[in-house]
């Protein structure tokens, strides 16, 4: 039986405060702007379309997220910033859920947690770049696997895909 998100933080309230103190953190790090995911949204924003008239070799999927992000948020620094964090909180959520479904009723969970926010962090994780967006979707698709929900799993396992081409390394298992 799966157990509610609110159960599993109440066995670990300690994950709460992990995962706000790496938000604080982040606020304190250098936040990494890749010029291109303002670039091309802009682009897209005034009729130019990925593959025809702008040069792009990756999936399609963050730039149109980011366009559409940036419709609604505007297309700026801190929009960018609100977006990376609101991210990296979703996997940290994402990757907590999952060690208490792989580790249930471990000690080991907070600590997988603040290893992964350690590694995370120690590796630049404080900008978006297609590597960011793939995790919380890796994630999902292990969970969703793990219920045998395969259309669900595969469903998001395409998002990644449409995201970032090294996401077709992860489909192979899957497949098998």
């Amino acid at each position: 039986m799966i157990q509610h998100p609110k159960h599993i933080f109440e066995n670990h309230p300690i994950a709460i405060y992990v995962i706000c103190i790496h938000l604080i953190i982040l606020t304190q790090l250098q936040f990494t702007p890749w010029p291109e995911l303002h670039l091309w949204p802009y682009l897209m924003d005034h009729g130019f379309q990925l593959y025809r008239d702008i040069a792009f070799e990756k999936p399609p999927l963050l730039p149109a997220f980011l366009w559409a992000w940036f419709k609604i948020w505007g297309n700026s620094l801190i929009s960018l910033k609100f977006l990376t964090w609101i991210i990296v909180t979703a996997t940290d959520i994402l990757f907590y859920f999952v060690a208490a479904r792989i580790f249930p009723k471990s000690r080991f969970i907070p600590i997988s947690l603040i290893l992964y926010i350690l590694l995370m962090t120690a590796l630049g994780g404080n900008s978006l770049w297609f590597d960011l967006l793939i995790a919380p979707l890796f994630l999902i698709t292990y969970y969703l696997l793990s219920q045998k929900k395969f259309f669900s799993a595969g469903v998001v396992l395409g998002l990644a895909l449409l995201t970032k081409q090294l996401s077709l390394v992860a489909a192979v298992p899957v497949y098998f």
